[in-house]
């Protein structure tokens, strides 16, 4: 062997040499004795280095001792030149080099071929490659072909039908990992499937109804067995869509031109386009125009037969949303009251504020969360009467809370500071109809005065019925009923039927690209 082992601490020459040494001859009983200075670290690298099975036994001892030998010698020489021990055994571990590398070539020249330990061109680079990496590369490849087919397959998003949970578009729609060893869907979650009937290219919508189950869709709403579903938990949360985002309007207003005074000025005059103001009282805003908009400040009028001033969204709710890509909102069809308001609320000290919060469905039905009154407590009311009530809740004059009210699946959420407070469930008419009413979402001041900054406003996803009012299905034993998030404007399970349970391919995990929308579905 031409190319020999040399550790500059030790002048240690033999390990290559020894390799392809005469196997049957006698080796002196002291060689074959390891170092006692050999640490434990050092006798597994040693091990590591020398376990190929090409070697016979005695042969590996003999080259495991001769490793050891060489790791106790460089690491006293390290230790001689003022290393800590422990260090200095790290030292010589590193000269001694990769111990999978190392075992690859003792096995190699044992056996009589081609080693290399270094490069003198790009054929010896090559070479290197294909002795020491080539298997590796093959398991990777392996792995990852195998994951690729059976565990995580990677899918775009070609159309709107999940608009806005997932974006799609033919050329720049989402692009989503799935997994393929998810366990069946249960109600609400997304799901990607092999198409319906004999269709079978690969779609992507959310399971509402389950095998067995009689589905209906009424008023917007889902309705299994004859009960109306009310969604709890993460389902609730990411069925409610974008109407109205205060930072995304901060950014729209402020983007042609970065001067503060002037995206102040255009942020203000937006959001009294997009809240107006109504009734008896005023509504005023801060002094300096200049300043960041910090809400609008609205009072009473002076009388008991006065109008109570509120703030109200520009327009009733229809099932639309924004378009992830321009921030621009994309128009619906169809009305729909749930709705969920968030607002920030200071009420002026000394004034005595009372403030509600109201969300209305139909002419027929106004559903109230009271926040500051005569009295301690919110309360929440429905159509007059108070259903709920806590009065160990005080809302605090001269600091601003953030208040939260909801009106979704019949059911009635009031929140303070991110925390629920009440809740009532509403009770659900027995006979839905096909559409829902139209709603609105207020926020009025009935005395004294405070300030009102709208935060969020958002709507429930809206279930489109394309058959009469008393159409419904019932699911067989291994089907699910699959629709898109954007009903108004998807190709799913209410045209094409159920989807067999061996159709169902997976679930997202992740959306990966493009880059800013990169976060986990639900």
């Amino acid at each position: 062997v031409t190319t020999e082992w040399v550790d500059a601490g030790s002048g240690r020459r033999n390990l290559y040499r020894l390799a392809v040494g005469d196997a049957s001859a006698e080796t002196p009983r002291d060689a074959l004795a390891p170092p006692e200075s050999a640490s434990a670290a050092c006798a597994e690298i040693a091990h590591r280095a020398t376990s190929r099975h090409a070697f016979a036994p005695r042969l590996r001892g003999e080259l495991r001792t001769d490793v050891l030998h060489f790791l106790a010698d460089a690491t006293a020489a390290r230790i001689g030149a003022g290393a800590a021990p422990d260090e200095a055994a790290r030292q010589a571990v590193n000269a001694l080099g990769d111990p999978w590398k190392l075992g690859i070539d003792l096995a190699r020249i044992a056996q009589g071929k081609r080693t290399v330990i270094f490069s003198r061109g790009l054929g010896d680079s090559m070479a290197g490659i294909a002795i020491y990496d080539l298997r590796v590369l093959l398991v990777i490849i392996a792995v990852i072909v195998f994951v690729r087919v059976q565990v995580i397959t990677a899918y775009h998003i070609p159309t709107k039908s999940m608009e806005p949970t997932l974006h799609g578009d033919p050329r720049h729609g989402d692009r989503i990992l799935v997994n393929k060893l998810s366990s069946a869907p249960q109600r609400f979650d997304i799901t990607v499937f092999d198409g319906f009937g004999t269709d079978r290219k690969n779609f992507v919508k959310r399971c509402t109804a389950l095998p067995g189950e009689k589905l209906l869709l009424g008023e917007g709403d889902l309705w299994i067995d004859d009960q109306l579903v009310r969604k709890e938990g993460d389902a609730y949360e990411a069925l409610l869509f974008e109407v109205f985002d205060r930072e995304r309007e901060i950014a729209r207003t402020s983007a042609p031109l970065k001067d503060d005074m002037s995206a102040q000025m255009r942020f203000r005059a937006r959001m009294q386009e997009l809240w107006r103001f109504e009734g008896d009282g005023e509504c005023g805003l801060q002094a300096d125009e200049t300043a960041p908009f910090a809400g609008f400040r609205i009072s009473a009028g002076p009388g008991a037969d006065s109008t109570p001033p509120r703030l109200t969204w520009h327009q009733l709710l229809e099932d639309s949303y924004v378009d992830p890509d321009t921030g621009d909102p994309r128009s619906g069809i169809y009305s729909v009251p749930d709705q969920r308001i968030t607002f920030s609320m200071k009420p002026v000290p000394g004034t005595g504020a009372n403030v509600s919060v109201a969300i209305t469905r139909g002419e027929d039905h106004e559903y109230s969360a009271v926040l500051c009154g005569e009295g301690k407590g919110v309360s929440i009311m429905a159509d007059g009467a108070e259903v709920a009530r806590d009065e160990s809740v005080v809302v605090p004059e001269g600091v601003a809370t953030t208040v939260s009210f909801a009106l979704v699946d019949y059911v009635l959420r009031l929140c303070l500071g991110g925390k629920l407070v009440l809740r009532h469930d509403l009770a659900a008419p027995s006979y839905p109809k096909r559409y829902a009413p139209a709603g609105t979402a207020a926020v009025r001041v009935a005395g004294g005065a405070a300030w009102i900054d709208p935060i969020r406003l958002e709507r429930d996803v809206y279930y489109v019925s394309d058959g009469p009012d008393e159409n419904f299905v019932r699911l067989g034993p291994d089907q699910f009923f699959m629709m898109g998030d954007n009903s108004s404007n998807s190709s799913d399970s209410r045209t094409h039927g159920a989807v067999h349970r061996s159709r169902l391919v997976g679930k997202p995990l992740l959306v990966v690209w493009p880059p800013s929308r990169v976060h986990v579905p639900k």
